[in-house]
């Protein structure tokens, strides 16, 4: 076998070890994407309801706090509690939905799953010496 064979099949027994360091590429690209995303008053499922009593942006100021790391191949995103009343509709309650997240078996948003692809291009080049 030729050495460029060779190099090809050992990258090719390692890709499934390589999860980790594709969450962790990912991680702060998914962290600015988002915080892009809600700076622009627009959470995982579409625009954000502004502000009623004064029309502006809600949610500004916790929304610029979210954090997404990796932990193994998990990305994970933290955030103040105050946004997870803003979660889901809540029944009788004065937080319209904001989601800061994607629900269960929701799809992420474009912005998110592009810097994950971007991440695993970058981390498979990385590690096939392209």
């Amino acid at each position: 076998m030729n050495a460029e064979l060779e190099r090809f099949a050992n990258f090719l027994d390692k890709i499934e070890d390589l999860s980790a360091d594709i969450a962790s590429e990912a991680a702060s690209d998914i962290q600015s994407a988002a915080r892009e995303m809600y700076a622009s008053g627009i959470g995982p499922s579409g625009a954000h309801a502004p502000r009623k009593k004064d029309g502006a942006r809600a949610l500004q100021r916790p929304l610029a706090a979210v954090t997404f790391t990796a932990s193994g191949d998990t990305i994970t995103g933290q955030a103040e509690d105050v946004l997870k009343y803003h979660q889901g509709p809540i029944v009788s309650a004065p937080y319209p939905e904001r989601k800061t997240f994607p629900g269960d078996g929701e799809a992420l948003p474009t912005q998110w799953s592009d810097k994950i692809d971007d991440a695993v291009e970058t981390v498979f080049a990385r590690e096939a010496g392209v």
